[in-house]
């Protein structure tokens, strides 16, 4: 983030269009944090306490990816993306990938090489993999209020973009990821618990 006397050199220089450049970056930065924080209310509120144990490797399907033990590492399957119809990820793989991309996109942040997904390690359980979740929503909501928007982003899994850009494409990948374990949680609970 620019500091104050920066920002005062820049706005001497140019006033009307140093204001403007300062009000549209304090409104990207809300815009994006308000974005953030609608997903992760609805899985801190509603999605992730309603997920049990028991429901993280049930497949959903017989066409289900999931994270297994590979030498005592809970390693995640990857799918085959070209496959009709795609496969099905349970609850552990989708936290697994929201560990994975949500890591690579701070990796990114911090100019370091992102894990591939080949060599992601999922947390292993439901507790480790929401506190790490957790840990990770407020390493990115610092990242937002502070850094520089229109950084670009490199090393990551996408394409070097802007930071600001990279924080929208989050904003709805988290969304995703959120509303697809919200179908399999109630989906499992209905199950377990029929009418």
């Amino acid at each position: 983030m620019r500091d104050n006397a920066e920002i005062w050199h820049v706005w001497r220089s140019n006033p009307v269009a140093s204001t403007a450049a300062v009000t549209q970056t304090a409104g990207m930065r809300r815009l994006l944090r308000d974005q953030l924080a609608i997903p992760w209310r609805l899985a801190t509120e509603h999605v992730l306490p309603g997920l049990t144990e028991d429901m993280l490797h049930r497949p959903p399907s017989p066409r289900a990816v999931g994270v297994r033990p590979v030498e005592g590492r809970w390693r995640a399957e990857l799918p085959d993306e070209t496959a009709v119809p795609p496969p099905e990820p349970t609850a552990a793989w989708l936290l697994w990938h929201v560990e994975w991309w949500w890591g690579a996109a701070l990796a990114s942040v911090r100019g370091g090489p992102a894990s591939p997904p080949d060599a992601q390690e999922w947390s292993g359980d439901l507790a480790t993999s929401v506190g790490e979740l957790h840990r990770m929503h407020d390493e990115w909501d610092a990242v937002l209020r502070d850094a520089d928007l229109a950084r670009p982003c490199t090393g990551g899994i996408l394409p070097d973009w802007p930071l600001s850009r990279v924080a929208a494409w989050l904003n709805v990948e988290l969304t995703k990821n959120v509303a697809e374990l919200g179908v399999l949680g109630r989906r499992f609970a209905g199950e377990d618990h029929p009418m």
